[in-house]
């Protein structure tokens, strides 16, 4: 069995940290990928750094073409949510919305939802 039937055969893949290390444009296109995590450090300034908004509003437009979900890391604040927001980001995870739980808590199957104070 080749690796791209066995990673067909997956009903989800995602690729963490998109934008880093070892992840590329390339493995868009050779794997059968459902959801793409933006790594958290082009959120940490992306109030305060327009590339960074530039870079995320890019990859969140160039993905959504390609019919793969987003999801942003480290949010932290309410003015990052907006611009993820604004960019279509499909999903988000940090402290702004929660912080970590155990995966008794998370298995448990309650939603999480964010509320201003």
């Amino acid at each position: 069995m080749s690796t791209n039937s066995t990673f067909s055969s997956l009903t989800f893949l995602g690729i963490d940290d998109f934008g880093t290390g070892y992840s590329s444009l390339s493995q868009l296109k050779q794997l059968p990928v459902n959801m793409l995590k933006i790594d958290r450090s082009f959120i940490i300034e992306l109030e305060s750094n327009e590339d960074d908004q530039k870079i995320v509003e890019a990859i969140i437009a160039m993905v959504h073409k390609l019919n793969i979900k987003t999801l942003a890391e480290g949010i932290e604040t309410r003015k990052q949510w907006q611009l993820l927001e604004e960019f279509q980001c499909d999903f988000g995870q940090g402290y702004y919305v929660s912080k970590p739980i155990t995966a008794e808590a998370f298995n448990q199957g309650n939603l999480i939802v964010h509320s201003e104070k």
